[in-house]
Parts: structure tokens; C-alpha cells; sequence
């Protein structure tokens, strides 16, 4: 499954505005194991199909990279939705929520964008639902870090800024410390890491969606193999054939 999510990190004052498009690639295979579902006896004489959806890690592919700064941020907001007319295809937009980044999810709200605000917090484990999430740095920089490292991050060199954010990510340092926080060598703090947090936030995002459809995909399939076993399907008048 194939998705197109993009990321906006707000700048402040002087800060820049970094937009970037990925594509999050999930790849998963099925697995028929035959044999009798214990829980269903009443299945005897069939073969159970028990289907499970497995894979490796998601892939991310960058497709645009673009940043600038002193814009007003009804101006972003107009501009942003521009870019994502000229990119059809786009399932989901993260916005940084943090500081004032509030308001200015409002009025991508209000555009009818329909962004999911990321606000960045410590701890280990992310929360929130809906459009609304609190993820904690550390979770959020993994979801570039881990596969740049990997090499899972396809960062074209055809892009104007695919040289800037190789090197963000290169000097990006990650420490965690005993109380399970997280401190950041580079967030905010001497070099700009605003195109980094852009993709981490897209990648975050995707890897959840992913996650979560992967789970409903599984479930229904499980579901399937549950009433075949127990021969529901039989019944030409509910075959869901």
C-alpha cells in the first residue's frame, strides 16, 4: 500500500517554514497456515485458513522539499493548500502543533485541509486520536532517523534541497537519557532542523496509518477465515461471493 502524506514544521520569527510530500511504502505478504481453529469445532471436516499480514518495516520515498521564512501564516496556510493542488494524490497533511502552532492548525482546519496536528512532548509514548496527536520527541525523530539509517529513506538528489537535509539528518543527534526523555543536539538549537522535523512528521504519521490499516486489514481477514471455518458461506443466500 502506497501513501502520500505531507509534513509542515511552523517556523517562529526567523525560523523557516518547512514543507516536505513523502510517499510511506508498506509492504506485507499473507500467510496461509492450514489446519483446524480449536475454538471453532464445529468446523470439522473443513481446514481452517488462518491469515496473517506480515512485513518489513514501511519505506519512505521524498517528493518535494521546500522551506521559507518571514511568511504570514494565513499566507502559509494559502500556499501550502497551492502546493497540494499541484500534488494530487496527497492522502494526509501533518501540521506542528506546538507553541503557536494551534492556531495556525485552525486555519488549515478552516480551509478545509484537514491537517493532524502534531504536538511534540517528552515522554515515550504517543497519544491523542482523531486529528489531534501529542507525540513525544524521541518517537518523533525515530520515524526519519531509523530508516535514513536504514537506508528505507529515499531522499532524491534531483530535489533542490535534498543536500540540506541529508546533512541535517547527518548532524542530528539523539541522546536519551535514564528518565526515558529525550534531549536534541540540533532541535532549535544552533543549526536548522526545520526540513528534518517536516519528514519526521510526515514519516510518523504514515507509519501510524499504515499500522493501524494493516490491523484492519488483518482483522477483517481474520474475520473471513472464521466464517468460512464454520461453513456460514455455505448459505448461498449470505456468500459474500
Amino acid at each position: 500500500m502506497s501513501l502520500y502524506i505531507a509534513g509542515l514544521d511552523l517556523g517562529q520569527v526567523s525560523d523557516y517554514t518547512a514543507l516536505a510530500i513523502v510517499e510511506a511504502q508498506g509492504t506485507q505478504w499473507q500467510e496461509t497456515v492450514p489446519g483446524h481453529d480449536p475454538d471453532f469445532p464445529g468446523a470439522a471436516g473443513k481446514r481452517a485458513e488462518i491469515v496473517r499480514f506480515e512485513g518489513p518495516p514501511v519505506s519512505f520515498t521524498i517528493h518535494y522539499l521546500g522551506r521559507e521564512r518571514n511568511v504570514p501564516y494565513p499566507q502559509v496556510v494559502e500556499r501550502v493548500g497551492a502546493r497540494l493542488r499541484k500534488a494530487p494524490g496527497v492522502d494526509l497533511l501533518a501540521v506542528g502543533a506546538t507553541g503557536v502552532g494551534r492556531p495556525v492548525v485552525d486555519l488549515f482546519v478552516q480551509a478545509g485541509l484537514a491537517p493532524y496536528g502534531i504536538t511534540i512532548t517528552s515522554g515515550t509514548e504517543a497519544h491523542g486520536g482523531a486529528h489531534d496527536w501529542h507525540v513525544p520527541k524521541v518517537e518523533l525523530v525515530s520515524a526519519v532517523l531509523v530508516p535514513f539509517q536504514a537506508e528505507r529513506l529515499v531522499i532524491p538528489r534531483a530535489l533542490t534541497l535534498s543536500g540540506v537535509l541529508a546533512a541535517e539528518l547527518s548532524t542530528f543527534k539523539v541522546k536519551i537519557t535514564t528518565a526515558a526523555n529525550a534531549s536534541f543536539g540540533a532541535w532549535r538549537e544552533g543549526e536548522h532542523d526545520d526540513l528534518v522535523l517536516a519528514v519526521a512528521m510526515a514519516c510518523w504519521l504514515g507509519n501510524r496509518y499504515l499500522a493501524e490499516r494493516a490491523g484492519m486489514v488483518q482483522a477483517a481477514a481474520q474475520h473471513e477465515a472464521t466464517m468460512e471455518a464454520l461453513g456460514v458461506y455455505d448459505d448461498p443466500q449470505i456468500s459474500p461471493y
